[in-house]
């Protein structure tokens, strides 16, 4: 080693600032502003109950010096749900569908299109109606038509019952931005599934040889819908005065079944 790195005694070349040095600790324990480390490391503790009372806090006293096992047997038994009920003994029960997680039978909520017959949602109407164009684009250019048939209604900022709509600047612009130049694809899947009869060409002007191909797509898109946004009956598990979901289903067991209830 060269000699002129070899520093005869630190304590001294410290105090005198002999040599420039960048220190850096980083520490769990406090720093001391201090020469002498011997007390820091000593890691002195004031309060020895603290030390018992963070232990009984973290659970270490419930240990049990038993040993490690080396082979053990599990035994299992399983069944699935087959009953469904949502809300309380008012509603009926129905058969537990296994497609849907108990998660989503539970927990899904309609989407609210409308109140008083005042469109929202607004952004998966105007992605349903992305999805017909689309669709319906591949059979002929009717995309126009269906634009006019299903429009997106433009609020009135002079009209008492808009003023819901009209009153945030950035809704009413959003509604006036769609409004003729989109479509509205919720009012046709409404439409759709009010009656089989319903044809999605109704009221518009379509080539007779492209009606069949119309109704094909028709079908696809209330699969699409109903898969991309799974919509519950009438009866669901939200109770708006409780704030809290409310269920019961129920499993078969080896001696009769077994019934669950969230209240």
């Amino acid at each position: 080693m060269d000699s002129k790195y070899v520093v005869a005694n630190i304590t001294e070349a410290l105090s005198s600032k002999l040599f420039p040095t960048v220190t850096l600790w980083n520490r769990l324990e406090g720093r001391p502003r201090t020469e002498n480390f011997n007390r820091a490391l000593r890691a002195e503790v004031r309060d020895a109950l603290w030390m018992l009372t963070k232990q009984w806090q973290m659970g270490e006293f419930l240990g049990d010096d038993a040993g490690t096992p080396v082979f053990a047997k599990v035994h299992l038994t399983t069944t699935r749900l087959t009953a469904y009920r949502p809300g309380d003994e008012v509603n009926s029960a129905e058969a537990f569908d296994d497609t849907l997680p108990l998660e989503t039978k539970v927990e899904s909520r309609p989407i609210q299109f409308s109140i008083d017959s005042k469109q929202l949602a607004l952004d998966i109407r105007l992605q349903m109606g992305r999805q017909w164009l689309k669709m319906a684009g591949k059979i002929g250019d009717y995309s126009q038509l269906f634009i006019d048939k299903y429009q997106i209604e433009q609020p009135d900022p002079h009209s008492k019952d808009d003023a819901a709509l009209c009153a945030h600047q950035q809704v009413w612009q959003t509604f006036a931005a769609a409004s003729g130049r989109m479509m509205d694809g919720a009012a046709l899947y409404f439409y759709l599934k009010a009656d089989p009869l319903h044809h999605a060409y109704d009221g518009i002007a379509v080539n007779p040889l492209h009606q069949g191909d119309i109704d094909q797509a028709a079908l696809k898109f209330i699969a699409w819908f109903e898969k991309l946004y799974y919509q519950p009956p009438d009866q669901n598990a939200w109770e708006p005065s409780r704030l809290e979901y409310r269920f019961a289903c129920s499993a078969p067991e080896t001696d009769g079944e077994k019934d669950l209830h969230r209240r």
